[in-house]
């Protein structure tokens, strides 16, 4: 996650004057707090300023009881007098106090009636003071000037944070800080860029437009935190600007020691969403998280992010993944299904050593919890297993690919056509292609195949062609050969040359006799459309 926009150190001249205090407010308003009631006969004794600041103090000092309840019944006794600044203050206070709750408690609250008069009220304010083009529409003093863009991007943040889409909100926000982007601290920037890639919000121009400005940065000006949350947004946009990626890299090298884990995960994952591969950051990085036992405060997600960053750019890194398969074995139980999968597919992609001893201790786990697993995370699994030795050092696997079926044969429907392509290659290089599971999984492949991407289409006949040549029983051939041989002829078109390579490496390992027959028409296509095959 971003770093909470607001700090202590930047309260008094961002959104929270400091100085309430706190007290228990479930039934009475907490010390240092006017009541409801009693606040229509103070505020008008204020002025402008003074009764902004009071409201502030009013809705920290609510928000430090810890009650989402009398927090928000403060802040919509509040509403209608606030400035920019208080409503910063408000929304940032919901999600400080959402980050520390359950998703039910944060469902909850979202669905109060009073989050939705502040949602529409923050919407409204912003909508009236920032005209389309980013100009304020209004004038003001200089000095409210100088807060405009950190509110607009604490109130960025905490959208975010609570997982709320106001598209009209962030296409002002984005408005103003293409215009205002000079006025920015790094971590205000580096925080509503969190923000946009975080609710998928922000067309690539917009991350384009600000490409220049983060070029023309001097070293050190921003910290390695707020480069990796740069990164991290530019990856989860899928906007790669490789001047700005190599920039970043060249700096977070010189940096990497002084990054957190979290910094270190999402750094090598931004890099490998966009297929960057900058070996010396990514050396960097590895000697960072292995350096002086920090391995060891990864949280799983951290864990599986950075391992998967470098099986995808294919980088190994042996003693990374010795170090990270120690603490993955040791905290197995705490693992969820996703990072056990993501895991056990990097480990496989790379072919690391420590996957022996990694392997087992996994499967026992996903085995005791299959039904806990999405389809995708199985068939990550499995094709990750089915490239060991299942009769030797990982027999156990065999016994994993047959508990599959009890699980989720019901379920095929739901398994992406990735999915299904690598599941059929898996039981076949496990040899479990027996059983009438893979004749179900076969079955409904051949029912969408026109679902299937090229590569999804290269795997699915990469596992036929392996099968056939291990049963080439003309049954096997002919129900489910020749249709996928037949659908991909018509597809040839649309293969990318790697996916053609792909395709052109499976027909060699085809006999000369089903080349010319089930084959025949895909092989012609294949050749025609790749004349250096010939």
């Amino acid at each position: 996650m971003a770093r909470d926009p607001v700090s202590k150190d930047d309260r008094e001249d961002t959104s929270e004057d400091a100085g309430a205090s706190s007290g228990d407010a479930s039934t009475t308003p907490p010390p240092g707090l006017v009541s409801v009631e009693d606040s229509s006969t103070v505020i008008p004794l204020l002025n402008s300023d003074r009764q902004h600041k009071w409201i502030n103090r009013q809705i920290t000092a609510a928000a430090e009881t810890g009650q989402f309840d009398w927090l928000l019944h403060v802040i919509q006794s509040h509403l209608s007098s606030m400035n920019l600044i208080n409503f910063s203050t408000a929304v940032h206070r919901v999600a400080k106090l959402a980050l520390c709750s359950s998703v039910q408690e944060r469902e909850q609250l979202l669905n109060q009636q009073e989050m939705w008069d502040l949602k529409k009220a923050v919407v409204s304010y912003v909508t009236n003071a920032v005209a389309p083009d980013g100009s304020w529409r209004w004038s003001r003093r200089p000095e409210d000037q100088v807060s405009e863009m950190r509110c607009l991007s604490i109130i960025c943040w905490s959208c975010a944070t609570l997982r709320i889409r106001e598209e009209v909100l962030f296409t002002r926000a984005a408005a103003a800080s293409r215009r205002r982007l000079g006025e920015m601290k790094p971590f205000e920037l580096s925080n509503m860029l969190w923000s946009f890639a975080k609710l998928s919000f922000g067309e690539a121009s917009y991350f384009e437009a600000i490409a220049p400005y983060l070029l023309r940065r001097a070293d050190g000006q921003f910290s390695p935190q707020c480069l990796s949350t740069i990164v991290w947004a530019f990856g989860t946009a899928k906007v790669h600007q490789p001047l700005v990626f190599t920039s970043f890299a060249r700096e977070l090298v010189a940096n990497a020691h002084a990054m957190a884990p979290q910094g270190i995960a999402n750094t090598a994952w931004a890099f490998a969403r966009v297929r960057r591969q900058e070996a010396p950051l990514f050396r960097a990085l590895a000697e960072a998280a292995t350096r002086n036992g920090v391995v060891w405060t990864f949280k799983p997600q951290e864990l599986s992010n950075t391992v998967w960053a470098f099986a995808t750019v294919g980088l190994p890194h042996p003693l990374l993944f010795d170090c990270m398969a120690d603490v993955a074995v040791s905290r197995r139980w705490e693992l969820p299904p996703q990072n056990v999968a993501n895991m056990l597919w990097a480990y496989a992609k790379l072919l690391a050593p420590a996957r022996t001893r990694l392997f087992p201790p996994l499967l026992e786990v996903t085995a005791s919890r299959l039904e806990q697993y999405k389809p995708q995370e199985v068939s990550a699994i499995l094709w990750a297993v089915a490239r060991e030795d299942v009769s030797g050092s990982f027999s156990n696997a065999k016994l994993f690919f047959l508990q599959v079926p009890r699980h989720f044969e019901a379920r095929l429907p739901d398994f992406t056509s990735q999915a299904l392509a690598c599941m059929a290659e898996a039981f076949v290089l496990a040899e479990t292609d027996n059983i009438p599971f893979f004749e179900a999984v076969m079955n409904e492949s051949l029912s969408r195949l026109w679902s299937f991407q090229p590569p999804s289409l290269c795997t699915l006949l990469r596992g036929l062609v392996v099968r056939v040549k291990r049963h080439p029983s003309m049954a096997t051939r002919a129900v489910h050969l020749q249709p996928v041989c037949a659908h991909i002829a018509q597809r040839v078109g649309e293969m990318q040359p790697h996916n053609m390579l792909h395709l052109l490496q499976t027909l060699d390992l085809l006999p000369p006799d089903i080349k010319a027959s089930e084959a025949k028409d895909l092989v012609e296509c294949a050749a025609f459309a790749y004349p250096q095959s010939r």
